[in-house]
């Protein structure tokens, strides 16, 4: 959240915006940041900014994987709790079980932000 508040930061900076009234966000799947979470940091952060007044938007984005095994392409199913936890849980395809590289859903993204100028 420190790097997305940065960023609007500066875009706003580079518009001259008197103040920024919406973050709009993508907090994809994959990338384990809760809505709660993101949203505790971002009001912590924006403090004695020019974004000290603005609503966050938060939109999630599903997990998407491909396996190099099978060929598999498609979401995750029963995506299982306790990975959670873990620094870097392993993630497999639900057809063959082997390890699969994530195609969408492991960003936290800008989408949109509310200036005023």
């Amino acid at each position: 959240m420190n790097k997305i508040v940065e960023s609007v930061i500066e875009e706003a900076n580079r518009r001259k915006a008197k103040s920024v009234s919406e973050v709009h966000i993508v907090i994809g799947e994959l990338a384990f940041v809760g809505e709660e979470q993101a949203r505790m940091w971002f009001d912590l952060i924006k403090e004695n900014t020019i974004l000290k007044r603005a609503k966050l938007f938060i939109e999630e984005e599903k997990g998407k994987v491909k396996c190099p095994n099978c060929n598999y392409e498609g979401s995750i199913q029963n995506l299982d709790v306790a990975d959670h936890y873990e620094a870097f849980p392993a993630i497999r395809c639900p057809k063959c079980g082997s390890p699969v590289e994530i195609s969408s859903g492991k960003d936290c993204i800008i989408k949109t932000v509310k200036l005023t100028v």
